[in-house]
């Protein structure tokens, strides 16, 4: 190979280097972006079906939930007791099993009342507390707001604030304000 001569050396450095710098660049940055927007679309297609997921699964919730409610409201206001299971004889293992039903039935009696407070609770609408704006408000700034409301209104913001945010320092206030 021959030697080259200064002005040769001249010319690749400041001609034939940027070019191949820039050559070289360009290459990596269309690379880049390609597995970048390959990324984004698989990412993107993930998180949509994961919320249509959620979606789905959420409404059917609230469906199964309003069923449930609408048939404890039914079973309320008509005054249908839930039957309980016969016992055929008496022997020591029916009686056994008697009790467990029984023990059953009543903690699933309890979940549903339960379930009927919360339900109820989530019927009181937030801006009927006398607070606006209630739902975004930090516990310091609930509290610093209790003074101006009358007992009913008091109670409105106990009742909801122990169904849905159970902030212990605001229901600890409310509580002292009851009282």
């Amino acid at each position: 190979m021959p030697k080259k001569n200064a002005v040769d050396k001249l010319i690749d450095y400041a001609f034939y280097a940027p070019i191949g710098a820039l050559k070289i660049a360009s290459d990596a940055i269309a690379h880049a972006s390609e597995v970048g927007k390959a990324t984004y679309d698989s990412k993107t297609s993930m998180a949509k079906a994961v919320g249509k997921m959620a979606a789905e699964y959420g409404s059917r919730q609230i469906e199964n939930q309003i069923s449930i409610t609408k048939q404890q409201l039914k079973d309320r206001y008509t005054k249908k007791e839930s039957p309980r299971p016969a016992e055929a004889n008496t022997s020591t293992h029916n009686i056994h099993e008697s009790n467990i039903r029984d023990k059953q039935s009543e903690a699933h009696e309890n979940n549903i009342n339960s379930d009927f407070t919360e339900i109820a609770g989530l019927s009181i609408d937030s801006e009927e507390l006398g607070i606006s704006s209630y739902d975004t408000l930090a516990a310091s700034q609930v509290i610093s707001r209790l003074d101006g409301l009358n007992k009913d209104q008091l109670t409105s913001v106990f009742d909801y604030e122990k169904h849905h945010r159970k902030r212990r320092t605001v229901l600890a206030k409310l509580e002292a304000m009851l009282a």
